[in-house]
């Protein structure tokens, strides 16, 4: 049985601000953006042409989470890997 990660929920300030950075400077695609109760959105980017990799961004509410969610967007890294027909592994 084949198992994988669906979403991965990352913790923002803002939602916008969050789009912003991940469409425009990192080229990820909005897949799906839903308003919810109170303010609340369903926010699910996803890297340009993946099948599989999804983030859920997920407002931060009161001073702890903002807090904790108080991150300089130019400080995230991500990592990227594609599996090459002989079987080695590449990351970028």
């Amino acid at each position: 049985m084949t198992q994988t990660i669906a979403y991965i929920t990352l913790l923002v300030r803002d939602y916008e601000e969050a789009l912003a950075y991940f469409t425009r400077v990192l080229g990820f695609e909005i897949i799906e953006d839903t308003v919810l109760a109170n303010s609340e959105r369903w926010v699910l980017i996803a890297p340009r042409n993946s099948q599989d990799t999804r983030l859920l961004l997920e407002r931060a509410v009161g001073p702890e989470q903002v807090s904790q969610s108080a991150i300089k967007w130019e400080d995230v890294s991500f990592f990227s890997c594609t599996l090459m027909t002989s079987g080695a592994i590449t990351a970028s």
